[in-house]
């Protein structure tokens, strides 16, 4: 069971939706194009680790209550803001971390984690917070990760229609062909 998913949409005028809707007519696969989305987005989830979640437009994450930054800091003086273990981190960036989410489908794509602490959804947990802990967005897409998504996904199109769907699939790497 997934725990966390984003699932990219577009939303908008009735006109681009129609735009788009055209363009998925010609192009039935845009499977080439979501791999390299989601490399970007092994890249960016690392960086925004790095920088404790101020990353890509994205403000920095709450900082640890006194009481527990304390006794982290006593058992992990390095380890930063939802790194304690490292777990939640390597799921969301290493793709062959047991907990990593990578859905490709010819239309389809989705991404995440599904690392659990005692049945509850670690992401999700740390995503939205609880009444103890603070809402520390994980997976944002900014309008900087938006715009370089989009840039992706134009210009997989654009080679697309270019050179034709059938010979941009051959770009597919290896061992992500179905």
């Amino acid at each position: 069971m997934v725990e966390y998913l984003l699932n990219l949409k577009v939303s908008g005028e009735k006109e681009i939706s129609n735009k788009i809707s055209a363009i998925e007519d010609q192009i039935d696969d845009f499977t080439n194009v979501f791999y390299r989305i989601a490399d970007d987005f092994r890249r960016t989830e690392k960086k925004k680790f790095d920088a404790e979640g101020a990353y890509d437009g994205a403000k920095k994450w709450k900082p640890l209550n006194k009481e527990y930054a304390k006794r982290k800091a006593m058992k992990k003086p390095k380890a930063k803001i939802l790194e304690y273990s490292g777990a939640l981190k390597q799921s969301l960036i290493n793709k062959g971390d047991t907990n990593h989410i990578l859905k490709v489908e010819p239309k389809e794509l989705s991404m995440g984690t599904k690392k659990k602490v005692d049945g509850w959804g670690l992401g999700r947990i740390h995503h939205y917070g609880t009444k103890r802990i603070p809402a520390r967005p994980i997976i944002e897409i900014t309008k900087q990760t938006a715009e370089r998504w989009s840039d992706l996904l134009l210009r997989g199109i654009r080679q697309t229609l270019t050179m034709g769907a059938e010979k941009y699939k051959q770009y597919v790497p290896k061992g992500r062909r179905r």
